[in-house]
């Protein structure tokens, strides 16, 4: 696996799905519209990062984080997912914290990083606001440039 970074280009609108397709295919990484069934025939006992938009958002953060969460749970045993947006919320619903680090972008950047370090694929469920979100196109983009499998769950985005 290669080392992790954010990817170099910086797009000015929405993310660009059909680029980042154009850009690996071929490549064996980027896998879209794959049914549960499918995604965990081929990411079975991988730890994977759950790709969500998270700190983008200035509204609707909890409501993100539990569908996170619920991916998670439906996911388990069969893969272990990752994800700062569900444990940062959790911390914050238990009083545990009182800001989010999301509110800080470079803070959130070294805690994505820390969350993508040891995950052997990216996983992408249908959450609402993944197909327009930078965040979530970023943290593909960066698996992708270091190797690693992105599972795009359910329609393309």
């Amino acid at each position: 696996m290669g080392e992790l970074k954010y990817p170099v280009r910086d797009y000015s609108g929405p993310p660009d799905w059909d680029d980042l397709g154009v850009d690996y295919a071929g490549s064996g990484l980027l896998f879209f519209g794959l049914s549960v069934d499918e995604l965990i025939r081929r990411a079975r006992g991988q730890v994977a990062f759950l790709a969500v938009p998270y700190a983008e958002l200035t509204t609707g953060r909890a409501l993100v984080a539990q569908e996170a969460a619920e991916w998670r749970a439906q996911l388990l045993p069969d893969l272990v997912t990752v994800s700062p947006a569900v444990d940062v919320e959790t911390l914050l619903e238990t009083g545990r914290a009182s800001v989010s680090p999301a509110n800080n972008t470079a803070r959130w950047r070294r805690m994505t990083r820390m969350y993508l370090k040891p995950a052997d694929a990216v996983v992408i469920p249908p959450v609402c606001g993944c197909e327009i979100s930078r965040e979530v196109h970023q943290i593909a983009e960066s698996a992708l440039t270091a190797n690693r499998p992105v599972y795009v769950i359910g329609v393309r985005v």
